[in-house]
């Protein structure tokens, strides 16, 4: 299934231990995600392919602190060859986030791994891709007569 479809259903991706093992299923959720989805272990790192269309964007989040997770966050998307194609590490804060836009119709592999290369039962987290959403923020200075 390709995340250019309707995200707000669940999306399956294939996850792995390797780059080039992606042989379990995964559900990622774009909406009221499950917390706890998948756990990492020490030195290890996960990894999901999907399907993404050339030129669209999306946010991809890592939600691990926000979970009262331990696990801090680092996100990479790959191409199917293994070059890293972005990286992110603390978005803002303990959890990762990037807009990534497709450079081709191709399958890409997102990796996420412990920054301080921890893990274990406690160390869940969430990943969501979702369509960008436009947002404004207008901060107006307080005026005094």
């Amino acid at each position: 299934m390709s995340l250019h479809a309707d995200v707000k259903k669940a999306i399956i991706a294939e996850y792995g231990t390797t780059p080039g093992d992606t042989s379990g299923t995964l559900v990622m959720w774009s909406s009221r995600p499950e917390p706890g989805q998948r756990r990492t272990d020490s030195q290890a790192a996960d990894y999901f392919k999907f399907t993404a269309v050339k030129g669209t964007a999306y946010d991809v989040h890592v939600r691990a602190r926000m979970l009262r997770s331990p696990l801090d966050p680092v996100l990479e998307i790959f191409n199917d060859k293994g070059a890293r194609l972005a990286l992110n590490d603390d978005a803002g804060g303990p959890d990762s986030y990037l807009r990534w836009t497709a450079p081709a119709d191709a399958e890409f592999i997102l990796g996420v791994t412990d920054q301080l290369h921890r893990g274990g039962e406690f160390f869940a987290y969430r990943v969501e891709v979702t369509p960008p959403i436009p947002r404004v923020k207008i901060a107006l200075p307080e005026m005094t007569p």
